[in-house]
């Protein structure tokens, strides 16, 4: 009855449920919301092309290979995919960062180098695990309806293969694998090394099998977005630059693996200097690649470079709708999205494929990426020193590393609320705080940079 009443009140009687949006958190989504409805009823959008008959979408459904209907099945399952590709592209940013800085170390024949030229290499190897299981996961879950029934490490490898294409299986899970394989002779690095048999199986092996991974990974991206082909992706396009990058950080990484295997005829030093010139550039290619991944996955390009299908149905200007669930009881709603038949001509023709996104934004979620990067870095200079300090101070020493692990802690929560907050909100005090923070953060990111930089100028302790 209460329904009923309010439905014959006039619009001005109706509660104001403001407070009430604001108490679950939601308010900024549906002001968000508001702004784009009124937008487009002053004729500042089109919508989406075509009639929204059944006849056509029906039509549309049986001549689209991937289903895209079926990817975003629910709304819990379309704020799963935005988080996993957000933490996807952030981790292989940290670890490329990580990884560059560790090679670049061992260049410049950094002071302490038994600590600056592994533990980076170390915390590096553990963020690309971490974002090679994010892929697996936006994989393994690809026919998942609701979030609640999202899988952790099972692989249904025969209703994944509805989804999607040899060459997403293949990159996403190459990618995990090369990731785990180089994890081992990182680690084993930190913990003191090994020589024949042993360095051989648990270092120069992995790393070469991980590398080879890569390259796998690499090439099942370009293939993947048709990359040199006609009617492939094109440098206009986001996608195109990150498996780009991808492909020569692997190659890369293999050239950087194989002198492990050369043992005659090559000077030593030259290797060495080789090894590191080469993983250098492979590393720093990984890192322009996730700042392009980032760039993607404000663009709403979920699928990242592996599951381009997700991407085309968030530019292809679908319609979503709610309807019944597929072989349900006409109980579970769920989203669909209908895709306009000359979808995919529209994008290449009118450019609307051509990304859109904050450049501020992604500034400073990179610039945050960067904060935890020296943090770790400033972590082990601070142990480094410790190691060679004439009196140690036990106490200094513990609130020191205390401190550095609160500080990238923060940057990770940081990190976690822009994952939801992805544009400065209108509202105060809410803006004010996200204006003050990307201050105070940017700020604290230069007084590190400039901690660490002093530290390879004046190391306090004898080379």
């Amino acid at each position: 009855s209460g329904a009923r009443s309010l439905r014959h009140l006039p619009a001005d009687e109706l509660p104001d449920l403001t407070e009430r949006l604001r108490d679950l958190g939601i308010y900024g989504q549906y002001y968000e919301y508001r702004q784009k409805y009124l937008d487009w009823r002053r004729g500042c959008a089109t919508g989406a092309r075509g009639e929204a008959t059944f006849t056509v979408f029906e039509a549309n459904r049986d001549a689209d290979p991937y289903r895209f209907e079926f990817w975003y099945p629910t709304p819990s399952m379309f704020r799963w995919r935005f988080t996993a590709a957000y933490w996807m592209a952030i981790l292989f940013l940290l670890g490329a960062l990580l990884f560059t800085s560790n090679y670049a170390f061992a260049l410049a024949h950094a002071p302490g180098q038994s600590f600056m030229t592994t533990w980076p290499n170390a915390l590096g190897s553990v963020y690309f695990v971490l974002g090679g299981y994010f892929g697996y996961l936006q994989l393994i879950n690809i026919g998942t309806e609701d979030a609640k029934d999202n899988s952790l490490f099972r692989l249904d490898i025969a209703k994944i293969k509805e989804r999607v294409t040899t060459e997403s299986c293949v990159g996403t899970i190459g990618y995990l694998v090369g990731t785990i394989l180089y994890l081992f002779g990182a680690w084993l690095d930190v913990c003191g090394g090994a020589m024949g048999l042993e360095e051989f199986l648990l270092a120069d092996l992995p790393n070469l099998l991980g590398s080879m991974c890569f390259v796998v990974g690499g090439i099942c991206e370009i293939l993947h977005n048709r990359i040199f082909r006609r009617d492939g992706a094109t440098p206009r396009q986001l996608v195109w630059w990150a498996a780009v990058c991808n492909v020569i950080g692997g190659l890369l990484f293999l050239a950087g693996s194989v002198p492990a295997f050369v043992d005659s005829g090559w000077d030593p030093d030259l290797k060495a200097k080789f090894v590191n010139w080469v993983m250098t550039i492979g590393s720093a290619f990984f890192a322009v690649s996730s700042v392009f991944m980032i760039l993607m996955w404000q663009c709403n390009d979920f699928g990242l470079t592996l599951l381009r299908q997700l991407n085309f149905a968030v530019q292809a200007r679908g319609r979503c709708q709610v309807a019944p669930m597929p072989g349900g009881d006409g109980g579970r709603m769920g989203l669909r999205l209908q895709i306009p038949s000359d979808a995919q001509q529209h994008l290449a023709a009118d450019g609307s494929g051509k990304p859109k996104f904050s450049m501020r934004g992604a500034f400073f979620i990179v610039t945050y990426c960067w904060f935890v990067f020296v943090a770790l870095i400033n972590t082990v200079i601070k142990q480094l020193r410790f190691n060679h300090a004439t009196e140690r101070d036990m106490m200094g020493r513990v609130t020191d590393l205390l401190m550095q692990v609160f500080i990238v802690l923060v940057l990770k929560l940081v990190l976690i609320v822009h994952s939801v907050v992805t544009s400065v909100p209108n509202e105060q005090p809410y803006r004010a705080a996200v204006i003050g923070g990307r201050f105070v953060f940017f700020a604290g990111a230069v007084v590190q940079t400039m901690q660490c930089g002093w530290f390879f100028w004046y190391p306090h302790f004898e080379v």
